[in-house]
């Protein structure tokens, strides 16, 4: 039995490498299937991080921007009163004040004006028309009384800020997770790759192909087992399996040595004063 395995050693070590590679398969099918899953969930908790700072940088900015508009309430008031110096003119005093108040929320936004320009991806003019219909809004405000307040979905500050924007087709974008969002740092640590399990197998196969051409893999075969015999200046014997096996690392001649057979058949490295006649006997 032992020399049986002894001589497919080779082909027993691809198939037990394949044997585990095929039991592997399961456990790496589910940890894809736990890997789409984990970033789905992460992609959807962006996108609801992304979606509350949006909404809280609008929130800030109304705010700021109806503090704006309330402090140059009393200044429009007055030139409106035929009764104190000055005079109101829509066509002109109006985009006056807008403006102003539209450069102090570029000023004065801050953090929140920044954070809303870098979720949605808004460049200098796209957030200059931003910040006026935030500001036209809030003196049609002044004019009506103030809605009942709710809470906005998701969905919902994406079609404002669309809206404002007056274009429509405006995706929400987060281009920038805002912070608490979940990291996305090394996802993949602790799941088995499919692409790394195959190449594995393609592996195995070309060691045990590279094994089968290995000389010592593949003996010559002997006619009488059990006999032993001097091939190349190093002892052989004649396994039961009819293969040539080499006794020995490397021939007698390396060692100083030659091969020769002793009295009771066996093959030996001798020193070369005591080789006797039969060195090559059994060839």
């Amino acid at each position: 039995m032992l020399p049986w395995l002894y001589s497919h050693a080779p082909l027993l070590i691809v198939l037990a490498i394949a044997l585990v590679s095929i039991a592997l398969l399961p456990l790496a099918r589910a940890k894809v299937l736990a890997l789409r899953a984990y970033r789905a969930r992460q992609s959807a908790d962006a996108k609801g991080a992304a979606a509350i700072a949006v909404g809280a940088s609008l929130d800030a900015l109304t705010a700021l921007a109806a503090t704006l508009v309330l402090s140059t309430e009393a200044e429009v008031r007055d030139l409106k009163d035929p009764s104190k110096p000055g005079s109101w003119n829509p066509a002109v005093d109006g985009p006056r004040f807008l403006r102003r108040v539209v450069g102090d929320l570029w000023h004065l936004g801050g953090d929140s004006l920044t954070q809303l320009r870098a979720l949605q991806a808004l460049d200098v003019e796209s957030t200059t028309k931003l910040l006026e219909r935030i500001a036209e809004a809030q003196v049609q405000k002044l004019r009506a009384p103030a809605p009942v307040a709710t809470t906005a979905t998701p969905a919902e500050l994406a079609g404002l800020v669309a809206e404002i924007l007056r274009d429509p087709t405006t995706p929400l974008r987060a281009s920038t997770l805002p912070m608490g969002a979940p990291s996305s740092d090394n996802p993949q640590r602790g799941s088995i790759s499919l692409r790394a399990l195959l190449a594995l197998v393609v592996i195995a196969a070309a060691l045990g192909a590279a094994l089968l051409g290995c000389p010592n893999w593949q003996r010559p075969s002997c006619p009488t087992p059990g006999r032993w015999s001097c091939v190349a200046d190093q002892p052989h014997y004649c396994a039961p399996t009819r293969e040539l096996t080499p006794i020995g690392d490397e021939p007698c001649g390396l060692q100083g040595r030659v091969c020769a057979l002793r009295a009771d058949g066996v093959a030996r490295c001798a020193p070369r004063v005591d080789a006797g006649l039969d060195t090559d006997g059994g060839r």
